[in-house]
């Protein structure tokens, strides 16, 4: 999936169909409204964010710099041109466009694409995990969830990135991963659930009808319903772990 379609997607695959196969059920824990306090955090993290964005260079770098060599070479997945690039003294933080002319940051790019080694060096080199798309709120733990980035998720979870971090729209980054319907959305939602998020943790379905839980929005996927499933059934759930890290 290409990482200008990440938004365009996003809204579609919240869309779950009726019917999909899933597990004999287990019913999770009840659903969980957030409380006051959590909304007033969650209010606080996003005027931080605006006001963050208000004050960033969105505009693409100048040819011939530093910044732009270390976007061409996140662009080509080129390991040792991003390493030329920061030694010149690109910014790491640098914003590039992606297909579809969305500016985002270098890492969010190389976290939508899969390019794990980038992600890890300009981690290593202090890129803010917490800024993303420039017109958006989404972090780059947001968008390795959505492509299904079990590596990523993992390196920018050490790195200190939030996995509670609730999107204007509601979600976190493992609900992303539950709409995903390949085996790496699968082994994705496990790194949030092994770096200890509560599988409980539901939001408000923008359709209006009531909550949805992380089962309900895996409906997609057997592997991942099974998954969360297995959270509640402690042998299930080892079973499961072990093939997917078989896998």
């Amino acid at each position: 999936m290409h990482r200008s379609r990440f938004l365009r997607y996003a809204k579609q695959m919240r869309e779950v169909p009726d019917g999909a196969p899933a597990p004999p059920p287990k019913k999770p824990a009840a659903d969980k409204p957030a409380s006051k306090k959590q909304e007033k955090t969650q209010e606080k993290k996003q005027e931080k964010k605006q006001e963050k964005k208000s004050r960033k260079d969105t505009s693409a770098p100048r040819a011939g710099t530093p910044d732009a060599d270390l976007a061409k070479a996140v662009e080509a997945e080129d390991v040792n041109g991003v390493k030329a690039a920061l030694t010149a003294g690109a910014k790491v933080d640098v914003m590039m466009p992606g297909d579809g002319g969305d500016m985002m940051t270098a890492l969010m790019y190389s976290s939508l694409v899969g390019f794990e080694k980038g992600v890890e060096l300009l981690l290593q080199h202090g890129a803010d995990f917490n800024d993303g798309l420039a017109q958006a709120e989404y972090t780059p733990l947001h968008g390795a969830a959505f492509q299904g980035r079990p590596g990523i998720i993992k390196l920018l979870l050490a790195a200190g990135a939030d996995p509670l971090d609730r999107h204007s729209d509601g979600f976190l980054p493992m609900h992303r991963a539950c709409w995903g319907n390949t085996p790496k959305h699968t082994e994705s939602v496990l790194a949030f659930l092994e770096h200890g998020v509560d599988v409980s943790i539901d939001a408000e379905n923008p359709d209006g009808d009531g909550r949805l839980t992380a089962l309900k929005m895996a409906a997609t996927n057997p592997m991942t319903s099974a998954l969360i499933q297995g959270t509640f059934s402690q042998t299930y759930g080892r079973i499961l772990t072990v093939i997917l890290h078989i896998n």
